[in-house]
């Protein structure tokens, strides 16, 4: 049984129509609206991946900083953390040692 379709089975308590719906909620193909800086910023991101994997040189992706996702479609409540974002470039730093191209963007 994949990981997938454990994700998809109810939930204790839940029906079945309750776990797919949440499963279409979070699902990956569920993009959440960008505001303009994070659209360019996905946009650079993407230029950049490009550019480097064009070269053949290998891509690796680090984030960092505090997150929030929705618990709802129109959000009222959202669960978030707290993160300096200090793990995320000590990893960055560590794969520009080892060789991967890297940009490490500010945070906001």
């Amino acid at each position: 049984r994949s990981s997938r379709d454990a994700m998809r089975s109810s939930p204790a308590g839940a029906g079945e129509g309750e776990a797919e719906g949440v499963w279409r909620f979070f699902s990956p193909s569920q993009s959440p609206p960008l505001g303009a800086a994070a659209a360019r910023a996905a946009d650079e991101a993407r230029a950049f991946c490009s550019r480097a994997a064009s070269c053949g040189a290998r891509v690796c992706l680090v984030t960092s900083g505090g997150t929030a996702v929705p618990l709802e479609r129109r959000c009222v409540r959202f669960v978030d953390n707290f993160s300096s974002g200090s793990r995320g470039a000590a990893s960055a730093e560590a794969f520009v040692a080892a060789g991967y191209p890297g940009v490490f963007p500010p945070p906001g």
